[in-house]
């Protein structure tokens, strides 16, 4: 006689609201499923041995870290069951069915508390539209707050969320809050007006990059004026093109053009953006007068030189034709000349370029990032044991060779000026100027080695000065800064993914030159915002 199936003994309770859920405190909230879920286990006498709550997380997607955890459980048989309120605190529509797969495969069964299906047909169907109608649910509260946006922006409300730099809230004239059913206190709507403190700033920042051209000198008067931001170049252009300082709001096809007090003109706006969609490196021949316009090279190799192939060979400066024009690569040299197979072959420039810039920008705005770099660096350079050990058998050799020197110097007194001797001795000399320098090489080295490595927090605030002077700098400058600051590029391609190697040249002090060209670039840049006429600093390559 075949035996029934064992019922579940042990049990994880799974919790999961939303956002909105959680705010409004209903049955569906944390606290609530908690309590629902304990009894029910207790009244079928089993034992809670894990807890798993995703709160403030979707129910229509499985990217939650707690259900993650669950399955991972389930996969090692911690429980026999899964004990839910509702089948949509699971999942809704059809992740519901992904998740109940999973867990079947191993052998966990899910328990609905407020929910019950029979095995017959009618309960199947029951089972389907339930799935079907939680699936519908988000995307019709979705279609709900895009209309209720949509209505606040045309009445000029704010919409939530973090105000625009230069304007703060008010409550709207003659609205008031309003009490629900369930005792909670619904807001009346506020709407935006200039803040006093700040609203000056914003158009003294528009005012300044529209005579100046440079988004630099709206960052460095922002930094000045309100020390509590960064004000990384982003945010200053976002400010830039923010059209809600010209009093518009919008969502989605629903534009209010008079939603709220302006902060700036039309005519400020209107020269900004135009400013804005002209090239960095454009001049207008009308504006200023006799000068002449620099056309920004179509192609620039930034990084021509220190771009490595994983097969160990340097990637040379190329070109091909591909459906939208010509596009520029960085090309193996040994599979352009000798035709070899090599599993990089080629990179697209500009794809190469916003990879390191970035990769530049992350340690400017991480240090650890930039330590990291430092390590990896440290493991392509000599270790200081190797370097000792150099300067140790050099100097034994310089000894060994004035040694020599010595003894044939003492023959050639004894026998008199000998040809052989003399042309021996001059060969020795030789050996020991070369030995001699080839010491204080390693010397100089060694002392580099054994000093303390520069503060990370330091160097990642001067990368950042440098990236403020990007959109001000000619190709030939981005060329220069970058071999600054990235010693060596190596691209591996495969699978549709590239690796990058930087090597930071402030891994040792820095050289003198550099040094020097770097006080140039921040001397320039100083001065220009104190209004004086410098033209940038070119480098020679």
């Amino acid at each position: 006689m075949k035996k029934p199936p064992q019922k579940p003994r042990r049990f994880a309770s799974y919790l999961r609201c939303s956002t909105d859920d959680q705010s409004f405190g209903d049955f569906t909230t944390i606290d609530t499923q908690r309590s629902i879920n304990a009894e029910h286990i207790a009244q079928l006498g089993g034992e809670l041995v894990a807890e798993y709550n995703d709160e403030g997380r979707t129910g229509t997607n499985l990217s939650r870290k707690e259900w993650k955890r669950l399955l991972a459980d389930a996969g090692t048989k911690r429980f026999d069951a899964v004990v839910v309120t509702y089948m949509s605190r699971l999942a809704r529509g059809q992740a519901y069915y992904v998740a109940e797969y999973l867990l079947g495969e191993s052998k966990v069964s899910v328990e609905m508390v407020k929910e019950k299906f029979s095995p017959d047909m009618i309960g199947q169907m029951h089972k389907q539209m339930t799935i079907m109608m939680d699936g519908n649910y988000p995307l019709q509260v979705s279609r709900w707050t895009k209309t209720k946006q949509s209505e606040m922006v045309r009445m000029g409300y704010h919409t939530g969320g973090t105000r625009p730099y230069g304007y703060t809230t008010e409550t709207v004239p003659g609205m008031q809050e309003t009490v629900l059913a369930s005792g909670k206190v619904k807001p009346a709507p506020r709407r935006m007006i200039p803040c006093p403190s700040e609203a000056p700033h914003v158009k003294r920042a528009f005012e300044i990059f529209i005579s100046s051209r440079s988004i630099a000198d709206a960052q460095k008067h922002l930094r000045s004026v309100d020390t509590t931001r960064r004000w990384p170049m982003t945010l200053v252009r976002y400010l830039l093109t923010n059209e809600k300082y010209r009093g518009v709001q919008r969502f989605g096809e629903q534009v209010n053009p008079s939603s709220h007090e302006a902060i700036i003109s039309e005519q400020l706006w209107d020269a900004a953006q135009l400013l804005l969609a002209t090239p960095s490196r454009q001049i207008d021949p009308v504006a200023d007068g006799n000068k002449k316009g620099r056309e920004k090279d179509p192609v620039a190799y930034w990084l021509r030189g220190i771009v490595f192939c994983s097969c160990g060979s340097r990637m040379t400066p190329s070109e091909a034709t591909g459906r939208g024009g010509r596009v520029p690569y960085y090309e193996c040299i040994q599979a352009q000349k000798n035709g070899q197979s090599c599993p990089t072959k080629r990179v697209n420039a500009n794809a190469l370029h916003c990879a390191v810039i970035g990769e530049i920008v992350q340690c400017a705005a991480h240090p650890t990032r930039l330590i990291r770099h430092w390590e990896e660096a440290a493991r392509k350079i000599p270790q200081p044991i190797e370097a000792r050990e150099e300067l140790g058998r050099v100097r034994r050799n310089l000894r060994e060779t004035q040694k020599k020197q010595g003894r044939i110097v003492e023959a050639i007194k004894q026998a008199g000026a000998l040809p052989a001797l003399v042309s021996e001795v001059r060969q020795l000399e030789d050996l020991a100027t070369s030995q001699s320098a080839k010491i204080l090489e390693l010397e100089n080295s060694q002392v580099c080695r054994t000093m303390s490595r520069p503060d990370a927090a330091k160097i990642a605030a001067l990368w950042n000065d440098l990236l403020d002077l990007w959109e001000d700098m000619t190709d030939e400058e981005r060329t220069r800064l970058l071999r600054l600051v990235v010693h060596r590029v190596e691209v591996q391609k495969g699978k549709g993914t590239t690796w990058l190697c930087l090597a930071a040249h402030q891994m040792v002090p820095l050289d003198p030159a550099i040094s020097q060209e770097l006080d140039g670039m921040f001397t320039y840049r100083d001065r220009r915002s104190a209004g004086e006429g410098l033209e940038p600093p070119t480098f020679g390559l």
